[in-house]
């Protein structure tokens, strides 16, 4: 319905909607300390957490967003943007980032593709920043200066997801099988980051995956896709560990572990038949 909504989890209760210039609602990411939401679209709405007012907004030139990003100390926000929105596979994206002390743009972070944007992340120490998106390729930044370290290649889809472990040692990656087959298997792909080295390819979901998470402990690895079912890996070695079904949920788009580890937030759903937002809670780790 072209909204952005924010739900009290633990009443089920709807708090605030939110429809900036009427225009989609195509990315949002909340603040690490939990006070701002940024809502992306044709502009960027920044939005207090707990009044729901716009407390600032910011146009972009041309395009769209698709991807917003907080960094773990909130001191700033980066977008992942197309240029055509009717065409999310075409290859037009930039990277926009500002400070979220005054909201004033930063030198734009050099363009190695002009790839569009279907997945970012930020390791914890700040130290990383990686995006991916239609050109198969995982680029790895230095998170303040922006330059590029190192171009990784994933393999012929799209890079979909993307998590960096707790402890910032290494990157999880899966993509979107540009093929179309269902039959086909994409791989998730772990990466050492000291020494730039891949050191696991994990037979992962058909088609495409959406989800990647690691637990704040660091010992487990979260992923879930279009076949609707989420999968646990033991990341001592990768097995997998825990499958859960979904039942007539639709895709997996997200899912992420509360900060004890213990929980877990997926947002499930089909294209333009709306989304469920699933909480479940283990009693034990």
């Amino acid at each position: 319905d072209r909204t952005a909504k924010l739900w009290d989890l633990a009443t089920g209760v709807k708090r605030f909607d939110w429809n900036p210039d009427s225009q989609p609602v195509r990315a949002v990411a909340k603040s690490n300390d939990g006070k701002r939401i940024a809502l992306g679209g044709k502009s960027i709405s920044i939005i207090d957490a707990v009044t729901g007012l716009e407390l600032q907004q910011i146009q972009i030139d041309q395009g769209y967003v698709r991807m917003l990003k907080f960094a773990p100390d909130d001191s700033r926000l980066v977008a992942g943007t197309h240029i055509d929105a009717t065409s999310p596979s075409a290859s037009d994206g930039r990277l926009l980032t500002w400070s979220t002390k005054d909201w004033s743009l930063y030198p734009s972070w050099p363009d190695v593709s002009g790839e569009g944007i279907w997945a970012m992340a930020y390791s914890s120490d700040v130290r990383w920043f990686a995006s991916g998106g239609t050109s198969g390729k995982i680029t790895l930044r230095d998170a303040n200066r922006g330059s590029v370290v190192s171009r990784m290649t994933h393999g012929s889809g799209w890079i979909s997801s993307l998590a960096f472990s707790s402890d910032s040692k290494h990157l999880a990656a899966g993509c979107w099988d540009a093929s179309g087959k269902k039959t086909n298997s994409v791989p998730i792909r772990i990466w050492e980051l000291e020494n730039l080295k891949l050191i696991q390819e994990i037979e992962g979901h058909s088609l495409a995956f959406f989800a990647l998470d690691y637990s704040s402990d660091g010992k487990r690895l979260i992923s879930g896709g279009s076949a609707g079912d989420l999968r646990f890996w033991d990341t001592a070695d990768y097995t997998l560990r825990a499958r859960i079904e979904l039942p007539k949920t639709g895709w997996v788009h997200s899912a992420r572990f509360t900060p004890d580890s213990l929980g877990l937030l997926c947002i499930t759903g089909r294209q333009r038949n709306g989304c469920d937002i699933l909480v479940m809670r283990s009693q034990r780790r």
